[in-house]
């Protein structure tokens, strides 16, 4: 039976017999290809394939534009909007497809949002403080988002601005439910629920947000946490 020691040793004198055999002064480029390979070295950015290059310029000038539209989402008129979000290149990276499928959405119910949501709300300066913090939510970037929902989760600590909030939400589960489920694992929590509620739909929210660095999750999720039961002592002297 040969063993790991075996075959790593084999694999060092295979190495090793390949590179002698290369000319320093000719053949430096094969030597650091062979090099890198054996010790599992990353290549240099500037000695990655010009393919590399392309995509990250493509990439780069994809997310400009996209940043682009939601600076000024809510400024331009219908058409123009549409016609930016139409434009945009964004087929060749998954995550700025799903990013720009949500601008769409809101896009289409902008001009609900000016008119019937505030409407439908109580017109409070409460609910318009609310509508206005889940438009910029709708619109912002997965790293924007994280400031905007910490900022609107401080309010929820003002009652004014939590029944606010209910009221809107509601709004949104009966009348936009293409809205609400842009964000329905975070603002159902603005209902009144059970505690059982609360951590399956805090548990949920968890489960969408794995992919970002734990540190910052583990930051949010302390905060939420402090909040919600904020939340839960007012629920509970209603």
């Amino acid at each position: 039976m040969v063993t790991k020691k075996q075959t790593n040793d084999a694999e060092r004198g295979d190495y090793l017999a390949a590179v002698l055999q290369l000319d320093p002064l000719r053949q430096a480029d094969q030597i650091l290809r062979r090099r890198r390979e054996y010790f599992g070295t990353p290549v240099p950015v500037d000695e990655q394939p010009a393919a590399d290059h392309a995509e990250a310029g493509q990439r780069l000038q994809a997310t400009t534009a996209l940043d682009a539209v939601r600076t000024s989402f809510w400024t331009l008129d219908q058409e123009h909007l549409v016609q930016a979000l139409n434009s945009l290149n964004v087929a060749p990276f998954p995550d700025l497809q799903v990013a720009a499928a949500r601008l769409h959405v809101v896009a289409r119910h902008r001009s609900d949002i000016a008119e019937n949501l505030v409407v439908a709300s109580k017109c409070t300066a409460a609910d318009r403080e609310v509508i206005d913090r889940l438009r910029r939510l709708w619109v912002s970037s997965a790293r924007d988002a994280l400031l905007i929902k910490q900022e609107f989760l401080n309010r929820l600590s003002h009652p004014e601005v939590l029944l606010a909030a209910r009221r809107v939400v509601s709004v949104l589960r009966r009348q936009f439910p293409d809205l609400h489920r842009l964000e329905a694992d975070w603002i159902d929590l603005f209902l009144p629920p059970s505690r059982r509620d609360i951590v399956r739909l805090a548990s949920k929210s968890e489960s969408t947000t794995s992919s970002s660095p734990h540190w910052v999750w583990l930051l949010v999720a302390a905060s939420i946490v402090s909040q919600l039961a904020r939340l839960l002592r007012l629920f509970e002297q209603r």
